[in-house]
């Protein structure tokens, strides 16, 4: 949206402040919001000397409007002219020659649409909202401009009235928000009641039921249209208002009014269906207006012409619809909930069909549980699941309609939702379902539709897409893009297709910062990285196998390039076999639907964001969706990513994926998964800034406890995480290197309820390291055993703590300071952690020599001595530990002495 600049509210000779003829309340309180912001300025009312206002309350505030008759304005000291409500020239009566003037700036407010036709604005703020007074309530907002209870409440009306009373299909977010300021200011709501449901007076009594009585219906492409007329030889007023209260009482979707008055035809047409743009019928008539609302005067034709026109232009502009009843297949197929997943095959490939209604007892009289696909079963079948029931994988999360309902519900179901059925429901049960094949041949029977209707159609074929280059150039460094530009010349040298993919785009579209760039090549892969390479002098190492590289650019930054691909899983749990193919195929294949994002890169379509799988909702959402049922089942590992994504990225896990985890944990899927590939996700979560909520989620999946029951987390076990991780934090703080594995203090924290056998076999089932199993086991048991020690020993002096800790590694210390439960003891470990561990004697074996003491085992115990007198603050310079070393020397000869005499 344009908004005016700071200098809107310049002194002129002369401004004025119009809208269109026929104002309604929407035109008039904008009047009334442009004059606050132009206190200067005049109002004049295109066509007329004084105001078609009939309503007391806003009658009573026309002091407020400065009104200036026509006949007074002297055009040559106008320098100004504000329209609102309106940017067509035809509308605003003898104004119009004055808005057209080169000399005379022209600022706009409009809520309507763009049309050909309108007038070029000097300051234009547009945009979608419901009403005008929206669009202009943030303008009085940012010049801090107060309104009187009145003044609020006659802009409320505004905003009311044009939006249906919040109820049309044009209503927006903004214009909540814009009611809610003018109700802070003042705006008193039963007078907006009070005005827009005034009773009628006499007159406007006779014409509606006028309209009542001359009112048809036609049908169009199946949506039901309200034609009604009237005739007078005199102007009547507020036939918008008329309309109104037809469409109230008569609960008409569309309704349009011919209109016979002063040798003109008016046409008003109203509409709550959001895909009926009634402003663009009106714009042929040399009208204006928007989606759900508009109006047209029309010359020198009479009422018979208008409608035929009329009907003309509905057949173009009204969408087609069909009902679901005239859609649906029957019967349904159903099946039973217990069944198995070679029961569901079967029944599949009986009937010809690919999916099925899965109901209580297995029939369409009992209620509807879900839909199971043949995807899903087949899937299942191909890992030797022929026993498993079909509740256990079952759709639960699906939209269903009635006989009576439209396209675009079945349309938003099928494709939107990406539902392979759809189910009929009515009041007596299952009346049919609507399946893919079924919409796709009512496309191919509907012949009057356009091409590219049918492609709208077919939505599920194509991905959603946008470009964000410009998102792009704002959200990354430099380098990068310089980068991605670079990669992408280099492919249409090469002649492939290239995306960025993955995480990468996934945190750009966050705002979170991600340079582990991941390419995949629609072709050959590894020949685009050679040539790649090649341009850029770096190194690359490729893998023809797999048909990806790695390359290391001069800096050493890497880039990973890897062939389109498509993968299957012969097994459960087992490694994927992989076979070139299309980037729908590789994105398929992938984890979750937010890191199947991908932007290509070639030059012509460079920042064009690909979206196969719904993956931008589901970030707006905060959601964590599979792509396919038998997600986990494949590759379980992705149940560890799936709760490492949920707290990095503050995400839920969608309830059917939730349902899919709970399945695959119940079927024991890690029993079949490799220790090494388990532990390496493990790993991840425990190396994330803050693990706590990762590990506690793994805890009520009982996944810990599927590695091995043991394991499973207590509140023990949870209080002690929380206490590692604060002995790390404080660990960071204090020490002068940070050579700790952080997930190894929290693995040693979840192996804690173990005993020593348990412990060990978790390790090699793990395939962790023989160091890391000593630290996690036996350095872990002989540090509970030394916190106790210190809990009984404590006070001690620096050098006896010094011996019982220096024998620990980093990790065991940090471990030692989350688990002991005193507070003394935390502190001990720390100040040995922070101080004590890097005390060492200044002196060296040379100097010992210098002294005269031969080399040998004494060199050992005189150090040892040394360094025990300056961790005990004894000693603070070289000079005093070679004083402190003659002294242990000069006591020697009488030590030897008395050894002797013993």
């Amino acid at each position: 949206m344009q908004q005016p600049d700071k200098t809107m509210n310049e002194a002129f000779t002369h401004t004025l402040i119009t809208t269109h003829k026929n104002a309604d309340l929407d035109g008039i309180a904008s009047m009334l919001a442009a004059k606050k912001l132009y206190p200067e300025g005049r109002i004049v009312l295109p066509g007329s000397d004084s105001p078609q206002i009939r309503h007391f309350f806003v009658q009573s505030l026309l002091y407020l409007f400065d009104l200036i008759p026509f006949r007074e304005i002297r055009p040559e000291e106008v320098k100004r002219i504000v329209i609102v409500d309106t940017r067509q020239a035809e509308r605003i009566g003898e104004l119009a020659p004055m808005a057209r003037e080169k000399s005379i700036e022209l600022h706009i407010y409009d809520h309507h649409p763009s049309a050909p036709g309108d007038l070029e604005a000097d300051r234009l703020v547009a945009g979608e909202a419901g009403a005008t007074v929206t669009l202009m309530v943030p303008l009085l907002q940012e010049k801090k401009i107060r309104l009187t209870p009145e003044e609020a409440t006659l802009l409320a009306m505004g905003i009311f009235e044009d939006t249906s009373h919040l109820t049309g299909s044009g209503t927006t977010p903004e214009d909540f928000e814009a009611l809610a300021w003018l109700v802070k200011q003042g705006a008193h709501l039963p007078t907006v009641g009070d005005v827009l449901a005034r009773e009628l007076d006499p007159m406007q009594l006779r014409l509606l039921n006028e309209m009542l009585d001359n009112a048809s219906e036609v049908t169009i492409h199946g949506t039901p249209v309200i034609l009604t007329r009237l005739s007078s030889e005199a102007y009547v007023p507020d036939l918008a208002f008329l309309v109104h209260r037809f469409m109230r009482m008569e609960k008409v979707a569309i309704l349009f009014l011919l209109a016979r008055m002063d040798g003109k035809v008016h046409l008003i047409g109203r509409s709550r269906l959001p895909d009926m743009d009634v402003g663009a019928i009106m714009r042929h008539f040399e009208g204006g207006g928007h989606t759900a609302a508009g109006a047209a005067t029309i010359r020198h034709q009479t009422l018979t012409q208008v409608e035929s026109q009329l009907i003309s232009l509905l057949e173009t502009f009204t969408p087609r619809r069909f009902r679901a009843k005239e859609i649906m297949s029957t019967p349904a197929h159903t099946i039973h909930p217990e069944a198995t997943f070679r029961m569901a095959s079967q029944t599949m490939t009986r009937y010809n069909v690919n999916a099925l209604l899965v109901t209580e007892k297995g029939d369409i009289q009992s209620p509807l549980t879900g839909l199971i696909t043949r995807q899903i079963v087949e899937q299942g079948l191909s890992h030797a699941m022929d026993t498993t029931l079909v509740q256990d994988y079952l759709i639960s999360d699906f939209s269903t309609v009635n006989p009576d309902a439209s396209l675009t519900l079945i349309q938003d179901a099928i494709v939107g939702g990406k539902q392979r059925i759809l189910p009929v429901l009515d009041n007596n049960g299952i009346a049919g379902v609507i399946t893919r094949t079924d919409l796709l041949q009512l496309m191919v029977q509907e012949q009057e539709e356009s091409l590219s209707d049918r492609a709208g159609v077919l939505t599920d074929r194509l991905p959603k897409t946008r470009n964000i280059a410009s998102l792009m150039k704002e959200r990354l460094p430099a380098k990068i893009l310089d980068l991605l530009s670079s990669i992408g010349k280099s492919a249409d040298e090469t002649g492939c297709h290239v995306f960025v993919v993955g995480g990468f785009v996934r945190d750009l579209l966050l705002y979170r910062k991600n340079e582990d760039i991941d390419i995949v090549v629609e072709g050959d892969g590894i020949h685009f990285a050679k040539n790649f390479a090649g341009s850029r002098d770096a190194r690359i190492h490729a893998y023809s196998k797999f048909g990806t590289a790695v390359i290391t650019l001069e800096d050493g930054f890497k880039v990973d390039v890897a062939t389109a691909r498509t993968e299957y899983y012969a097994s459960p749990a087992a490694l994927p076999e992989v076979e070139k193919s299309s980037l729908k195929a590789d994105l398929y294949r992938r984890d979750f639907t937010i890191n199947t994002l991908a932007i290509q890169l070639n030059e012509k379509y460079y920042g064009t964001l690909i979206d196969h799988f719904s993956g931008q909702k589901d970030i707006k959402d905060k959601t964590l969706r599979i792509i396919h049922n038998l997600s986990f089942v494949e590759d379980p590992t992705r149940i560890f990513r799936a709760v490492r994504f949920e707290s990095r990225f503050g995400f839920t896990i969608g309830k059917l994926t939730v349902r899919l985890i709970e399945n695959a944990i119940r079927m024991g899927v890690f029993k079949r998964l490799s220790g090494a590939r388990a532990m390496g996700e493990i790993v991840s979560i425990l190396e994330e800034n803050d693990p706590v909520p990762s590990i506690r989620r793994l805890g009520e999946f009982r996944l810990l406890a599927a590695l091995h029951p043991s394991m499973a987390l207590t509140e023990k076990t949870t209080a002690l995480l929380m206490e590692a991780r604060k002995a790390l934090d404080g660990y960071e703080l204090l020490a002068e290197d940070l050579r700790c594995h952080r997930w190894l203090v929290y693995f040693m924290v979840l192996l804690s309820p173990c005993n020593t056998a348990d412990a060990k076999k978790i390790c090699r089932i793990l395939r962790l390291a023989g160091w890391q199993e000593e630290l996690c086991v036996k350095e872990r048991e002989r540090a509970e055993l030394c916190i106790k020690r210190l809990a009984r020993e404590l006070p001690l002096d620096n050098s006896i703590l010094y011996s019982r800790l220096h024998v620990f590694k980093t990790e065991v210390l940090v471990y030692m300071m989350a688990a002991a439960e005193r507070k003394q003891v935390k502190k001990a470990i720390a100040h040995y952690l922070s101080k004590l561990r890097f005390v060492t004697p200044l002196i060296q074996g040379r100097d010992l020599k210098e002294m005269g003491i031969p080399p040998g085992p004494a060199y050992r115990k005189i150090l040892l001595q040394v360094q025990d007198a300056r961790l005990n603050g004894m000693l603070h310079s070289k000079e005093e530990e070679m004083a402190f070393v003659a002294g242990i020397l000069k006591d020697r000869p009488k030590e030897n002495g008395r050894e002797q005499k013993k």
